[in-house]
């Protein structure tokens, strides 16, 4: 997947990825900035928040996801395994929008705390 299509994808500024590696989820590799909400064999939901200039403590694999931003405000800027990273656009609170699968290692690069509600579809099988 390209990297205008992760700009694109998101008028949030959450979680949107771009490229493989080994799997761990975000609560896994970042638990300082996302939190398990609720999970159960059909959904999984994330809070994730980052203070002013906070950035995750490494890459993760995400899955596709909705995103739900609570506080609105200007984008993240996501790091890609290959040393690239782009910005994602500006949001409005209770705004919502997909995210599709890949790695990345957030960064909250304003002077604004960011807050978001991550829901990742399992299928009820």
């Amino acid at each position: 997947m390209g990297k205008k299509l992760c700009t694109a994808v998101l008028g949030i500024g959450a979680l949107s990825v771009c490229s493989a590696g080994i799997a761990q989820m975000d609560v896994e590799a970042d638990p300082v900035h996302h939190k398990s909400e609720f999970e159960n064999k059909c959904v999984r939901v994330v809070r994730a928040v980052f203070g002013p200039h906070e950035k995750s403590a490494g890459f993760f694999d995400a899955k596709d996801v909705v995103i739900v931003s609570l506080t609105g405000g200007p984008g993240l800027k996501l790091h890609f395994p290959d040393g690239n990273s782009v910005d994602t656009p500006p949001s409005k609170p209770g705004q919502v929008g997909w995210a599709p699968a890949g790695r990345i290692q957030p960064e909250n690069a304003s002077d604004t705390r960011i807050e978001f509600i991550v829901i990742e579809p399992k299928g009820c099988n």
